[in-house]
């Protein structure tokens, strides 16, 4: 896999993209001011970006996910909160990646499987202990594979070696 390759600072948003499976890409979005948000690009027929960020980390992200892929290339945005930030930033990719389309995670209780074209993910609500209400993890069923975003609390996202991402079984449902 090749090294984590950070983008220019965009907005005082400092952004790195690195492969940390075959065709996964994370992308690390860190501000000073307002933390680390961290996002997953599933490379398929259909690339899926799990995670829209903030507004203040959309421009980067964008620059960083050009470096991996044509941006017109994304179909698919998952958002992992559904939080009035994150859809605020769901509008902003969606004015970037014209026909983009948009899953909310209120959704991933019935949501079938989604296929992308060579690769087929779910989604799977967090369980309520794990103190994220509302979130969701995306399992990847060719590398087997699961995602979740957030880090644990004191935790340093920008350095650690798979950021959320777990080998595990698939969620159940």
């Amino acid at each position: 896999m090749p090294a984590a390759a950070a983008v220019p600072t965009v907005g005082g948003v400092e952004t790195r993209v690195e492969e940390v499976a075959d065709g996964i890409f994370r992308l690390t979005r860190h501000h000073s001011r307002r933390g680390t948000v961290v996002g997953y690009l599933v490379d398929a027929e259909e690339p899926l970006l799990f995670g829209a960020g903030t507004r203040h980390t959309v421009t980067g992200a964008a620059t960083a996910l050009a470096t991996v892929m044509p941006l017109e290339r994304l179909h698919w945005l998952v958002l992992v909160h559904d939080t009035p930030a994150e859809r605020e930033a769901a509008g902003l990719w969606t004015g970037r990646v014209p026909g983009l389309a948009v899953v909310h995670a209120a959704v991933a209780p019935t949501a079938p499987p989604m296929e992308l074209g060579g690769r087929r993910v779910r989604l799977a609500p967090t369980p309520p202990d794990a103190g994220w209400s509302g979130a969701v993890v995306l399992f990847e069923e060719v590398t087997a594979t699961w995602w979740g975003l957030d880090a644990p609390a004191g935790s340093d996202a920008r350095n650690a070696p798979l950021g959320g991402c777990h080998a595990a079984p698939p969620p159940s449902g």
